[in-house]
């Protein structure tokens, strides 16, 4: 790891404290819903980690970071070489409205390497969920979006009664997290990364 991570990490890790407490919360009320709908991921055709998903997180660079420096010298120069294959060939398309599918650098055999690390996108991926934006004038009770489950889950799942699941609590908290991380060390870019983009650069760059 870097000097900079280095020197990062121990003030770090009350937030990666706070992080994992937040991770839970969502790991279990996504295993409710999960659960309510009889649907476990086992993998399938059109797999999420396939996706171009992008992580907005000082946050969650840091900590995906820190699981990345725990893997053997051998593992991280071949995810490293795997993730710069990923960015050369995505180069150019972001902002774009692609379809490109490519895998996650830390999906090894059809596993991610680093799962207990993994970012808040691809916790929460999968079954449907909503999105309450609640609004502070009372004569306006405020928005929903509603974020559709992935194909598989629809293949499996999509003749059950929708089982209530709000992202909204989660976004605030984690927004909340970002807020004191980047007042606390004085960040003040805007991040747009996928997992390949987060891996290949060091915390120096930032």
């Amino acid at each position: 790891m870097t000097e900079k991570m280095n020197c990062l990490d121990t003030r770090l890790n009350i937030f990666f404290d706070k992080l994992r407490s937040l991770f839970t919360e969502m790991d279990d009320k996504y295993a409710e819903a999960a659960n309510f709908y009889e649907f476990h991921c086992r993998g399938c055709r059109n797999n999420c980690c396939e996706s171009l998903f992008h992580h907005h997180t000082y946050l969650e660079f840091f900590y995906l970071k820190k699981g990345f420096g725990a893997l053997s010298a051998q593992v991280r120069d071949n995810v490293l070489k795997r993730a710069q294959k990923v960015v050369q060939e995505t180069r150019g398309i972001r902002g774009k409205n692609s379809r490109v599918r490519i895998m996650c650098p830390l999906n090894i055999d059809g596993l991610c390497i680093l799962y207990r690390y993994r970012p808040m996108i691809c916790r929460l991926h999968g079954i449907p969920s909503e999105l309450k934006i609640l609004s502070q004038n009372a004569s306006c009770p405020g928005k929903k979006n509603i974020s559709a489950g992935c194909e598989t889950f629809y293949k499996q799942c999509g003749h059950k009664s929708y089982y209530p699941f709000d992202r909204a609590p989660f976004y605030m908290k984690m927004s909340q997290l970002e807020k004191e991380l980047k007042e606390t060390f004085a960040f003040h870019k805007k991040l747009k990364m996928t997992v390949a983009e987060i891996l290949i650069t060091a915390p120096d760059e930032l």
